[in-house]
């Protein structure tokens, strides 16, 4: 529904840079990379300064494409908004994570308050990946608390950012406890 409702904002307003900004994120989360990149290009081209686009394109190039533009944009959004949302910390956190960067993505993770469970996943992930197998799991026991049907063959379904470590991704979840 997100993407259909996207493709419609676009058809009506074609110079509207959150449209392709909608879109493209909508084509992400449906699996699209390629149509996802072309309209968060295009919502920065119409304006580049937006740093919520910026944030949210760094993220897409992280996950599906190129990693070093991705890190760029998402400095130059965070840079453009000084006083950025804490969402923004969170799609880092994740990027970082994706690159193996895990104690900075751990920082950032952190600065997200209270952590939803989206950045609980990811802090357990990352504090699996530094050794700290004992906090990662009490993390995942906090998230299964509160999604107790919690399964890895959801996450292989519903997490497309996972894309470049899946494998690993869900042998770490498995390691600290989500159930098959």
């Amino acid at each position: 529904m997100a993407l259909q409702s996207a493709e419609r904002a676009v058809t009506l307003d074609d110079n509207d840079n959150v449209c392709h900004w909608a879109l493209g994120e909508s084509a992400f989360h449906a699996g699209h990379n390629k149509r996802s990149l072309d309209h968060m290009a295009k919502a920065l081209a119409l304006n580049p300064n937006e740093a919520d686009v910026l944030i949210v394109s760094g993220f897409i190039q992280c996950c599906a494409a190129d990693a070093g533009l991705g890190f760029r944009q998402i400095a130059m959004a965070m840079e453009r908004n000084p006083s950025s949302p804490t969402w923004y910390n969170w799609l880092h956190g994740i990027c970082l994570c994706l690159h193996g960067r895990h104690h900075d993505a751990l920082m950032e993770l952190d600065r997200y308050v209270p952590p939803n469970p989206n950045v609980m996943k990811w802090r357990a992930f990352a504090l699996a990946k530094l050794g700290r197998a004992d906090e990662a799991r009490a993390q995942m026991a906090d998230l299964l608390a509160i999604q107790p049907g919690l399964r890895t063959s959801m996450l292989a379904r519903h997490a497309v950012e996972i894309g470049r470590i899946r494998d690993d991704f869900l042998a770490t979840m498995r390691a600290i406890g989500v159930p098959e």
